[in-house]
Order: structure tokens, then C-alpha cells, then sequence
């Protein structure tokens, strides 16, 4: 009976821990934002860390004052890697 008991709190801290795993995948999103100080912030309030395919900070500053959108993949802790070139709607609001 022990060892039933083991292999099922076994099972179910596997299929547990699998579903964490998946839920911190990128999801494909198209962001929009304003670009103040060489930082963006998404229209929802969000600080969003724009990075480029090398992890590395991606330089924001020639976009400051801007409203821009961009299609990429958002990572856990708000990290943004961009697949598309960044277009300017505008000034921030």
C-alpha cells in the first residue's frame, strides 16, 4: 500500500511540474507601446525589457517619444524579443 501511495504522489507531482513548465513558454503577441527614457512601457502599464536574439538589451533611444508597435515572443519577467521591425504610430500619449 506504501508503495502505491509513493508512486502516485509521484504522478502527480510529475504531471504538476510539467504544467509549469509549459505555462512559461513565449507567447507570440503584437505590442504596443510608447518609448520614454529608452525604455518601453506597453499600453497596459507593463515595463517591457526589449532584448535582442543575443540577450542583450536592445537600444530604444533613437524611438523615445514615440508610440510603436512590433510584433515578437513575451517571456516570463516581461522579456520581449521582437520578430518585426518596429513601426511608429505617433507620438507618446
Amino acid at each position: 500500500m506504501a508503495r502505491l501511495t509513493f508512486a502516485t504522489a509521484c504522478a502527480a507531482a510529475l504531471i504538476a511540474t510539467t504544467g509549469l513548465a509549459l505555462a512559461s513558454g513565449p507567447v507570440s503577441r503584437t505590442m504596443v507601446g510608447c518609448i520614454r527614457n529608452g525604455e518601453m512601457t506597453s499600453q497596459d502599464g507593463y515595463h517591457i525589457t526589449v532584448l535582442t536574439r543575443s540577450n542583450q538589451r536592445m537600444d530604444l533611444t533613437p524611438y523615445n517619444g514615440k508610440r510603436i508597435q512590433v510584433s515578437g515572443n513575451l517571456l516570463p519577467s516581461d522579456r520581449f524579443y521582437p520578430n518585426t521591425p518596429f513601426r511608429v504610430l505617433g507620438p507618446c500619449r
